[in-house]
Protein backbone atom coordinates (compact mmCIF):
# COMPACT_ATOMS: atom_id res chain seq x y z
CA UNK A 1 0.00 0.00 0.00
CA UNK A 2 2.68 2.36 0.88
CA UNK A 3 4.40 1.57 -2.13
CA UNK A 4 1.79 2.00 -4.24
CA UNK A 5 0.86 5.38 -2.85
CA UNK A 6 4.78 6.60 -3.43
CA UNK A 7 4.36 5.12 -7.01
CA UNK A 8 1.33 7.30 -7.32
CA UNK A 9 2.85 10.31 -5.58
CA UNK A 10 6.09 9.99 -7.68
CA UNK A 11 4.17 9.95 -10.93
CA UNK A 12 2.34 13.02 -9.91
CA UNK A 13 5.53 14.73 -8.70
CA UNK A 14 7.15 14.20 -12.11
CA UNK A 15 3.89 14.95 -13.90
CA UNK A 16 3.82 18.16 -12.16
CA UNK A 17 7.10 19.10 -12.19
CA UNK A 18 7.20 18.59 -16.49
CA UNK A 19 4.05 20.84 -16.82
CA UNK A 20 3.94 24.99 -17.17
CA UNK A 21 0.99 27.72 -16.62
CA UNK A 22 -0.86 28.02 -18.91
CA UNK A 23 -0.20 31.10 -21.53
CA UNK A 24 -1.57 34.38 -21.01
CA UNK A 25 -4.01 35.29 -24.25
CA UNK A 26 -2.41 38.70 -26.05
CA UNK A 27 -3.82 41.82 -25.04
CA UNK A 28 -7.02 42.85 -27.26
CA UNK A 29 -6.13 45.36 -29.88
CA UNK A 30 -7.72 48.73 -29.84
CA UNK A 31 -10.09 49.47 -32.27
CA UNK A 32 -8.68 52.94 -33.16
CA UNK A 33 -10.91 53.90 -36.11
CA UNK A 34 -14.16 52.81 -37.88
CA UNK A 35 -14.13 53.08 -41.59
CA UNK A 36 -17.73 53.44 -43.65
CA UNK A 37 -18.32 52.95 -47.38
CA UNK A 38 -19.94 54.53 -49.34
CA UNK A 39 -19.41 57.92 -47.24
CA UNK A 40 -22.69 58.98 -48.90
CA UNK A 41 -25.11 58.39 -51.03
CA UNK A 42 -28.30 59.65 -52.53
CA UNK A 43 -31.69 57.53 -52.53
CA UNK A 44 -34.99 58.30 -54.03
CA UNK A 45 -38.14 56.62 -52.36
CA UNK A 46 -38.05 53.75 -52.57
CA UNK A 47 -34.69 53.48 -52.29
CA UNK A 48 -32.25 51.17 -50.35
CA UNK A 49 -28.12 51.14 -50.42
CA UNK A 50 -25.54 48.78 -48.67
CA UNK A 51 -23.51 50.48 -46.23
CA UNK A 52 -20.07 48.42 -44.94
CA UNK A 53 -17.85 49.43 -41.98
CA UNK A 54 -14.57 48.18 -41.38
CA UNK A 55 -12.98 48.66 -37.88
CA UNK A 56 -9.21 49.54 -37.70
CA UNK A 57 -6.49 49.31 -35.33
CA UNK A 58 -3.99 52.74 -34.85
CA UNK A 59 -1.77 51.61 -37.70
CA UNK A 60 -4.59 50.89 -39.88
CA UNK A 61 -5.29 46.98 -39.90
CA UNK A 62 -8.62 45.83 -40.28
CA UNK A 63 -9.67 44.20 -37.11
CA UNK A 64 -12.23 41.13 -37.64
CA UNK A 65 -15.17 39.77 -35.46
CA UNK A 66 -15.56 43.01 -33.57
CA UNK A 67 -19.63 43.44 -33.17
CA UNK A 68 -20.83 46.59 -35.10
CA UNK A 69 -24.03 48.69 -34.36
CA UNK A 70 -25.90 51.05 -36.48
CA UNK A 71 -28.38 54.19 -36.13
CA UNK A 72 -29.92 56.73 -37.52
CA UNK A 73 -30.02 60.29 -37.32
CA UNK A 74 -33.57 60.56 -38.73
CA UNK A 75 -35.91 57.41 -39.49
CA UNK A 76 -37.96 60.00 -41.33
CA UNK A 77 -35.32 59.98 -43.65
CA UNK A 78 -33.72 56.41 -43.73
CA UNK A 79 -34.31 53.68 -41.59
CA UNK A 80 -30.79 51.35 -40.99
CA UNK A 81 -30.56 47.77 -40.59
CA UNK A 82 -28.73 45.68 -38.25
CA UNK A 83 -26.54 44.51 -41.22
CA UNK A 84 -26.08 48.47 -42.21
CA UNK A 85 -29.03 47.81 -45.27
CA UNK A 86 -30.28 51.75 -45.56
CA UNK A 87 -33.72 52.55 -46.35
CA UNK A 88 -35.12 55.55 -47.48
CA UNK A 89 -38.28 56.73 -46.36
CA UNK A 90 -38.97 60.50 -47.42
CA UNK A 91 -37.53 63.42 -48.26
CA UNK A 92 -34.47 64.72 -46.37
CA UNK A 93 -30.31 63.95 -44.99
CA UNK A 94 -29.83 61.30 -42.70
CA UNK A 95 -26.67 60.86 -40.98
CA UNK A 96 -25.79 56.87 -40.52
CA UNK A 97 -23.25 55.85 -37.92
CA UNK A 98 -21.36 52.44 -37.31
CA UNK A 99 -20.27 52.02 -33.67
CA UNK A 100 -17.84 49.48 -32.80
CA UNK A 101 -16.35 49.50 -29.53
CA UNK A 102 -16.81 53.93 -28.88
CA UNK A 103 -15.44 54.63 -31.60
CA UNK A 104 -17.63 55.69 -34.82
CA UNK A 105 -17.65 57.11 -38.34
CA UNK A 106 -21.02 58.10 -40.62
CA UNK A 107 -22.27 58.19 -43.76
CA UNK A 108 -24.69 61.24 -45.32
CA UNK A 109 -27.73 59.70 -47.32
CA UNK A 110 -29.83 62.23 -49.28
CA UNK A 111 -33.18 61.02 -50.19
CA UNK A 112 -34.60 63.56 -53.05
CA UNK A 113 -36.72 63.18 -56.27
CA UNK A 114 -34.73 64.68 -59.56
CA UNK A 115 -36.75 65.94 -62.28
CA UNK A 116 -37.63 63.27 -64.49
CA UNK A 117 -37.96 60.74 -62.47
CA UNK A 118 -36.87 59.38 -58.96
CA UNK A 119 -33.81 59.30 -58.20
CA UNK A 120 -32.81 55.54 -57.19
CA UNK A 121 -28.84 56.39 -55.37
CA UNK A 122 -26.22 58.63 -55.80
CA UNK A 123 -22.36 57.33 -54.58
CA UNK A 124 -18.95 59.55 -55.50
CA UNK A 125 -16.78 56.95 -56.81
CA UNK A 126 -13.27 58.22 -57.86
CA UNK A 127 -10.02 56.33 -59.21
CA UNK A 128 -10.30 52.93 -57.22
CA UNK A 129 -13.67 52.18 -58.98
CA UNK A 130 -16.98 51.18 -56.89
CA UNK A 131 -20.57 50.88 -57.63
CA UNK A 132 -23.73 53.07 -57.80
CA UNK A 133 -26.40 50.86 -56.66
CA UNK A 134 -30.02 50.07 -56.09
CA UNK A 135 -31.99 47.20 -55.51
CA UNK A 136 -33.48 47.14 -58.66
CA UNK A 137 -30.31 48.37 -60.87
CA UNK A 138 -26.70 48.67 -60.36
CA UNK A 139 -23.38 50.38 -62.15
CA UNK A 140 -19.99 49.42 -61.14
CA UNK A 141 -17.26 51.32 -62.50
CA UNK A 142 -13.85 49.44 -62.85
CA UNK A 143 -10.46 50.53 -60.83
CA UNK A 144 -8.56 53.11 -63.08
CA UNK A 145 -11.63 54.08 -65.19
CA UNK A 146 -11.96 57.60 -63.38
CA UNK A 147 -9.21 59.76 -63.21
CA UNK A 148 -10.70 61.87 -60.24
CA UNK A 149 -13.93 61.22 -58.05
CA UNK A 150 -16.91 61.70 -59.47
CA UNK A 151 -20.54 61.61 -58.33
CA UNK A 152 -22.94 58.97 -60.02
CA UNK A 153 -26.63 59.09 -60.02
CA UNK A 154 -28.79 56.18 -61.00
CA UNK A 155 -32.91 57.68 -61.96
CA UNK A 156 -35.74 55.90 -63.19
CA UNK A 157 -36.75 57.17 -66.06
CA UNK A 158 -39.31 56.63 -68.82
CA UNK A 159 -39.13 57.02 -72.58
CA UNK A 160 -41.27 57.67 -75.47
CA UNK A 161 -39.00 56.00 -78.27
CA UNK A 162 -38.81 52.23 -77.99
CA UNK A 163 -40.74 49.40 -79.06
CA UNK A 164 -39.14 46.82 -76.80
CA UNK A 165 -42.74 45.62 -75.92
CA UNK A 166 -43.48 42.44 -74.52
CA UNK A 167 -39.57 41.64 -74.94
CA UNK A 168 -38.82 44.78 -71.97
CA UNK A 169 -37.82 42.60 -68.86
CA UNK A 170 -36.69 45.33 -66.48
CA UNK A 171 -37.67 48.95 -65.53
CA UNK A 172 -35.69 52.13 -67.63
CA UNK A 173 -33.29 53.69 -65.75
CA UNK A 174 -30.81 56.58 -66.47
CA UNK A 175 -26.96 56.74 -65.70
CA UNK A 176 -25.71 60.63 -64.74
CA UNK A 177 -22.05 61.96 -64.03
CA UNK A 178 -19.49 60.62 -66.12
CA UNK A 179 -17.26 62.73 -67.21
CA UNK A 180 -18.10 64.45 -70.67
CA UNK A 181 -16.93 62.35 -73.37
CA UNK A 182 -15.03 59.65 -71.79
CA UNK A 183 -16.06 56.06 -72.02
CA UNK A 184 -15.92 53.96 -69.32
CA UNK A 185 -16.61 49.84 -69.46
CA UNK A 186 -18.87 49.65 -66.85
CA UNK A 187 -20.87 46.38 -65.80
CA UNK A 188 -24.90 46.73 -65.82
CA UNK A 189 -26.81 45.05 -63.51
CA UNK A 190 -30.45 45.10 -63.41
CA UNK A 191 -33.36 43.23 -61.93
CA UNK A 192 -35.76 41.49 -64.15
CA UNK A 193 -39.75 41.62 -63.78
CA UNK A 194 -40.57 38.38 -65.94
CA UNK A 195 -39.47 35.57 -65.90
CA UNK A 196 -36.63 34.57 -68.31
CA UNK A 197 -36.94 32.75 -71.61
CA UNK A 198 -33.89 32.16 -74.08
CA UNK A 199 -31.59 34.64 -73.80
CA UNK A 200 -31.07 38.29 -72.53
CA UNK A 201 -29.61 41.36 -72.71
CA UNK A 202 -29.02 45.29 -71.57
CA UNK A 203 -30.58 48.00 -73.78
CA UNK A 204 -28.38 51.12 -73.49
CA UNK A 205 -29.79 54.49 -75.26
CA UNK A 206 -27.64 57.56 -76.05
CA UNK A 207 -27.94 59.66 -75.69
CA UNK A 208 -30.97 60.78 -73.88
CA UNK A 209 -32.62 64.33 -74.00
CA UNK A 210 -35.61 65.85 -72.45
CA UNK A 211 -38.57 67.85 -74.62
CA UNK A 212 -40.20 70.63 -72.67
CA UNK A 213 -43.81 68.63 -73.60
CA UNK A 214 -42.87 65.28 -73.47
CA UNK A 215 -40.73 62.65 -71.74
CA UNK A 216 -36.96 61.49 -72.24
CA UNK A 217 -36.08 60.89 -76.22
CA UNK A 218 -33.26 58.97 -76.83
CA UNK A 219 -31.58 58.79 -80.24
CA UNK A 220 -30.00 55.73 -80.54
CA UNK A 221 -29.67 52.32 -79.05
CA UNK A 222 -27.29 49.61 -78.62
CA UNK A 223 -27.79 45.55 -77.63
CA UNK A 224 -25.39 43.75 -75.49
CA UNK A 225 -25.95 40.80 -74.38
CA UNK A 226 -26.39 39.14 -70.96
CA UNK A 227 -26.68 36.42 -68.56
CA UNK A 228 -28.89 36.03 -66.18
CA UNK A 229 -27.79 35.39 -62.76
CA UNK A 230 -30.40 35.37 -59.44
CA UNK A 231 -33.29 37.31 -61.15
CA UNK A 232 -30.87 39.89 -62.69
CA UNK A 233 -29.88 40.61 -66.54
CA UNK A 234 -25.85 41.17 -66.41
CA UNK A 235 -23.81 42.67 -68.76
CA UNK A 236 -20.56 44.42 -69.61
CA UNK A 237 -21.46 47.93 -71.32
CA UNK A 238 -19.55 50.33 -72.33
CA UNK A 239 -20.79 54.07 -71.39
CA UNK A 240 -19.76 57.26 -72.70
CA UNK A 241 -20.20 60.71 -70.40
CA UNK A 242 -22.82 63.41 -71.92
CA UNK A 243 -20.84 65.98 -73.98
CA UNK A 244 -20.69 69.65 -71.81
CA UNK A 245 -21.97 70.91 -75.37
CA UNK A 246 -23.98 70.18 -77.79
CA UNK A 247 -25.92 71.00 -80.86
CA UNK A 248 -29.45 70.01 -81.33
CA UNK A 249 -29.99 68.73 -85.35
CA UNK A 250 -33.01 69.78 -87.00
CA UNK A 251 -34.56 66.63 -87.10
CA UNK A 252 -34.74 66.30 -83.36
CA UNK A 253 -35.98 70.49 -83.08
CA UNK A 254 -39.40 69.12 -84.93
CA UNK A 255 -39.57 66.64 -82.14
CA UNK A 256 -40.26 69.59 -79.35
CA UNK A 257 -38.02 72.28 -77.37
CA UNK A 258 -35.03 70.06 -76.40
CA UNK A 259 -34.12 71.99 -73.25
CA UNK A 260 -31.23 69.14 -71.86
CA UNK A 261 -29.04 66.95 -72.82
CA UNK A 262 -30.59 64.40 -69.68
CA UNK A 263 -27.65 62.02 -69.63
CA UNK A 264 -25.29 59.93 -70.73
CA UNK A 265 -26.92 56.60 -71.35
CA UNK A 266 -30.81 54.76 -70.44
CA UNK A 267 -30.26 51.33 -69.82
CA UNK A 268 -33.35 48.50 -69.94
CA UNK A 269 -33.03 44.74 -69.71
CA UNK A 270 -34.35 42.69 -72.19
CA UNK A 271 -35.31 38.80 -72.51
CA UNK A 272 -35.97 36.61 -75.65
CA UNK A 273 -33.63 37.93 -77.90
CA UNK A 274 -31.23 36.01 -80.64
CA UNK A 275 -28.50 37.61 -82.46
CA UNK A 276 -26.26 36.03 -85.03
CA UNK A 277 -23.59 37.32 -87.35
CA UNK A 278 -23.51 37.45 -91.03
CA UNK A 279 -21.23 34.69 -92.91
CA UNK A 280 -18.83 37.92 -94.50
CA UNK A 281 -19.10 39.42 -91.01
CA UNK A 282 -20.40 42.46 -91.57
CA UNK A 283 -23.92 42.76 -89.53
CA UNK A 284 -24.79 41.68 -86.19
CA UNK A 285 -28.61 41.09 -86.58
CA UNK A 286 -30.95 40.98 -83.24
CA UNK A 287 -34.30 39.66 -82.97
CA UNK A 288 -37.05 39.06 -80.54
CA UNK A 289 -38.85 36.04 -79.77
CA UNK A 290 -38.87 33.03 -77.20
CA UNK A 291 -40.88 29.63 -77.14
CA UNK A 292 -43.09 29.30 -80.07
CA UNK A 293 -41.77 32.22 -81.50
CA UNK A 294 -38.18 31.35 -81.83
CA UNK A 295 -38.42 29.43 -85.09
CA UNK A 296 -39.90 31.83 -86.84
CA UNK A 297 -37.24 34.81 -85.47
CA UNK A 298 -34.28 32.62 -86.13
CA UNK A 299 -36.00 32.19 -89.99
CA UNK A 300 -36.47 36.06 -90.45
CA UNK A 301 -32.82 36.68 -88.78
CA UNK A 302 -31.33 34.00 -91.41
CA UNK A 303 -33.62 36.11 -94.36
CA UNK A 304 -31.89 39.14 -93.73
CA UNK A 305 -28.38 38.76 -93.09
CA UNK A 306 -27.69 37.74 -96.57
CA UNK A 307 -29.62 40.35 -97.95
CA UNK A 308 -27.79 42.81 -96.26
CA UNK A 309 -24.37 41.39 -97.22
CA UNK A 310 -26.03 42.03 -100.73
CA UNK A 311 -26.55 45.56 -100.29
CA UNK A 312 -22.53 45.84 -98.83
CA UNK A 313 -21.35 44.63 -101.88
CA UNK A 314 -23.32 46.37 -104.41
CA UNK A 315 -22.54 49.75 -102.48
CA UNK A 316 -19.01 48.66 -102.44
CA UNK A 317 -19.59 47.74 -105.90
CA UNK A 318 -20.40 51.05 -107.05
CA UNK A 319 -17.03 52.87 -105.64
CA UNK A 320 -18.19 53.66 -102.07
CA UNK A 321 -15.48 53.50 -99.62
CA UNK A 322 -16.00 51.74 -95.81
CA UNK A 323 -12.65 53.45 -95.13
CA UNK A 324 -14.36 55.47 -92.36
CA UNK A 325 -15.36 53.13 -90.41
CA UNK A 326 -12.79 50.91 -88.24
CA UNK A 327 -15.07 48.54 -85.94
CA UNK A 328 -17.29 45.15 -87.82
CA UNK A 329 -19.91 44.37 -87.80
CA UNK A 330 -22.52 46.68 -87.69
CA UNK A 331 -25.41 46.13 -85.33
CA UNK A 332 -28.94 45.54 -86.91
CA UNK A 333 -32.34 45.42 -85.13
CA UNK A 334 -35.50 43.63 -86.29
CA UNK A 335 -37.80 45.00 -84.16
CA UNK A 336 -41.61 44.00 -83.77
CA UNK A 337 -43.14 47.08 -84.23
CA UNK A 338 -45.99 49.34 -84.47
CA UNK A 339 -44.70 51.72 -86.60
CA UNK A 340 -44.55 50.76 -90.74
CA UNK A 341 -40.76 51.69 -91.46
CA UNK A 342 -37.56 51.16 -91.15
CA UNK A 343 -34.78 53.93 -89.58
CA UNK A 344 -31.24 54.10 -88.97
CA UNK A 345 -29.11 55.96 -86.49
CA UNK A 346 -25.90 56.21 -88.24
CA UNK A 347 -23.92 58.43 -85.90
CA UNK A 348 -24.94 58.45 -82.50
CA UNK A 349 -23.81 62.03 -80.77
CA UNK A 350 -20.99 62.45 -80.25
CA UNK A 351 -20.35 61.86 -83.57
CA UNK A 352 -18.49 58.66 -84.23
CA UNK A 353 -18.40 56.59 -87.39
CA UNK A 354 -17.50 53.42 -85.53
CA UNK A 355 -21.16 53.18 -83.85
CA UNK A 356 -24.66 53.46 -85.09
CA UNK A 357 -27.27 51.12 -86.11
CA UNK A 358 -29.88 50.10 -88.65
CA UNK A 359 -33.44 49.21 -87.41
CA UNK A 360 -36.10 47.19 -89.55
CA UNK A 361 -39.24 46.69 -88.86
CA UNK A 362 -39.83 42.48 -88.44
CA UNK A 363 -43.36 42.89 -89.29
CA UNK A 364 -42.08 43.80 -93.36
CA UNK A 365 -39.24 41.07 -93.69
CA UNK A 366 -41.87 39.34 -96.41
CA UNK A 367 -42.54 42.36 -98.09
CA UNK A 368 -41.64 42.46 -101.36
CA UNK A 369 -39.71 46.06 -101.25
CA UNK A 370 -37.96 44.87 -98.08
CA UNK A 371 -34.74 44.12 -100.05
CA UNK A 372 -35.43 47.15 -101.61
CA UNK A 373 -35.36 48.89 -97.82
CA UNK A 374 -32.49 46.84 -96.73
CA UNK A 375 -30.10 48.59 -98.91
CA UNK A 376 -31.86 52.10 -98.55
CA UNK A 377 -31.30 52.38 -94.72
CA UNK A 378 -27.76 50.69 -95.64
CA UNK A 379 -27.23 53.18 -97.88
CA UNK A 380 -28.26 56.01 -95.55
CA UNK A 381 -25.40 54.46 -92.86
CA UNK A 382 -23.01 55.20 -95.49
CA UNK A 383 -23.41 58.52 -96.49
CA UNK A 384 -23.25 59.38 -93.14
CA UNK A 385 -20.15 57.73 -91.91
CA UNK A 386 -18.24 58.37 -95.20
CA UNK A 387 -19.57 62.32 -94.73
CA UNK A 388 -18.49 61.45 -91.15
CA UNK A 389 -21.42 63.35 -89.62
CA UNK A 390 -21.36 66.69 -91.78
CA UNK A 391 -25.24 66.37 -92.82
CA UNK A 392 -25.73 67.57 -89.32
CA UNK A 393 -23.88 70.28 -89.73
CA UNK A 394 -26.23 73.98 -90.42
CA UNK A 395 -24.08 74.51 -93.78
CA UNK A 396 -24.66 71.57 -95.43
CA UNK A 397 -28.85 70.56 -94.02
CA UNK A 398 -30.51 71.37 -97.02
CA UNK A 399 -28.24 68.69 -99.23
CA UNK A 400 -29.74 66.12 -97.27
CA UNK A 401 -32.88 65.88 -99.36
CA UNK A 402 -30.10 64.19 -101.53
CA UNK A 403 -29.23 61.66 -98.89
CA UNK A 404 -33.14 60.94 -99.28
CA UNK A 405 -33.16 60.75 -103.15
CA UNK A 406 -29.58 58.68 -104.06
CA UNK A 407 -31.22 56.11 -101.02
CA UNK A 408 -34.20 55.81 -102.52
CA UNK A 409 -33.22 55.61 -106.36
CA UNK A 410 -30.42 52.94 -104.96
CA UNK A 411 -33.18 50.87 -103.33
CA UNK A 412 -34.51 49.58 -106.65
CA UNK A 413 -30.29 48.22 -107.43
CA UNK A 414 -30.77 45.54 -104.71
CA UNK A 415 -30.04 42.27 -106.61
CA UNK A 416 -33.11 41.01 -104.33
CA UNK A 417 -35.21 44.14 -105.11
CA UNK A 418 -38.42 43.50 -107.45
CA UNK A 419 -38.23 44.81 -111.21
CA UNK A 420 -40.48 47.95 -110.39
CA UNK A 421 -39.10 49.18 -106.73
CA UNK A 422 -42.63 51.31 -104.67
CA UNK A 423 -41.46 53.84 -101.80
CA UNK A 424 -44.82 54.92 -100.20
CA UNK A 425 -42.78 57.27 -98.55
CA UNK A 426 -41.19 58.48 -101.47
CA UNK A 427 -45.15 58.68 -103.40
CA UNK A 428 -46.39 60.50 -100.42
CA UNK A 429 -43.49 63.40 -100.56
CA UNK A 430 -43.18 63.37 -104.80
CA UNK A 431 -45.02 66.62 -105.16
CA UNK A 432 -42.76 68.50 -102.65
CA UNK A 433 -40.91 71.41 -103.65
CA UNK A 434 -37.49 72.41 -102.80
CA UNK A 435 -37.79 75.35 -101.55
CA UNK A 436 -40.56 77.06 -98.65
CA UNK A 437 -40.00 74.37 -96.42
CA UNK A 438 -38.79 73.36 -92.56
CA UNK A 439 -35.60 72.58 -92.34
CA UNK A 440 -36.72 69.39 -91.15
CA UNK A 441 -38.79 68.65 -94.19
CA UNK A 442 -36.13 69.71 -96.89
CA UNK A 443 -35.03 65.72 -96.48
CA UNK A 444 -38.39 64.15 -97.06
CA UNK A 445 -38.52 66.18 -99.98
CA UNK A 446 -35.75 64.22 -101.39
CA UNK A 447 -38.13 60.95 -101.83
CA UNK A 448 -40.13 62.23 -104.17
CA UNK A 449 -36.54 63.53 -105.99
CA UNK A 450 -35.49 59.60 -106.78
CA UNK A 451 -36.31 59.97 -110.76
CA UNK A 452 -34.11 62.90 -110.59
CA UNK A 453 -31.32 61.12 -109.23
CA UNK A 454 -32.06 58.35 -112.02
CA UNK A 455 -32.18 60.78 -114.95
CA UNK A 456 -28.10 61.93 -113.53
CA UNK A 457 -27.50 58.57 -113.57
CA UNK A 458 -28.66 57.52 -116.81
CA UNK A 459 -27.10 60.72 -118.97
CA UNK A 460 -23.89 60.63 -116.65
CA UNK A 461 -23.09 57.11 -114.42
CA UNK A 462 -23.16 56.61 -110.93
CA UNK A 463 -19.48 57.76 -110.42
CA UNK A 464 -21.35 61.31 -110.94
CA UNK A 465 -23.34 60.72 -107.53
CA UNK A 466 -20.70 59.56 -105.68
CA UNK A 467 -18.56 62.46 -106.96
CA UNK A 468 -21.42 64.76 -105.45
CA UNK A 469 -21.21 62.50 -102.06
CA UNK A 470 -17.36 63.53 -102.29
CA UNK A 471 -18.31 67.83 -102.47
CA UNK A 472 -20.72 67.35 -99.79
CA UNK A 473 -17.71 65.49 -97.55
CA UNK A 474 -14.92 67.63 -98.52
CA UNK A 475 -17.02 70.85 -98.72
CA UNK A 476 -16.55 71.96 -102.27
Amino acid sequence: MRRGFRFIGFVLAVTGCGSSSPTPPPPTVTVATVEVTPPSAGLGVPGSVQLSAVPRDASGNALAGRAISWSTSSTAVATVSATGLVTSVGEGVATITATVEGKSSSAVITVDVTQGGPLLARTEIGPAGGTVQHTDVAVTIPAGALSTPRTLSLVRDTLTTTDYGANQATGTYRIEGLPAGLTVQTRVRIRRTQAMAGNGAIAMGAPAMAFEDSDTIVVGFRFFAAIDSSGYLVANVPITGKPEAWAVPGMLRALGDPKDLRAAAELTGLINTVHKISAQGHFEVWGFGGGPQLPEVNRKIDKVMPLAEQAYDKVASMGYSYDHRNVWPIEVYLIPATWKGCYYSPLPFPTDPDKGYIAYNSNLVDDANFPGTVIHEFFHFTQAGFTKGKPWDPAVFETRWFGEATATWIAGLHPAAPAIFTNPTALSWRDSLFSGLDRWLVPNSGYGKAPTIKYIVDRLGADKVRQIWTDIRTGA
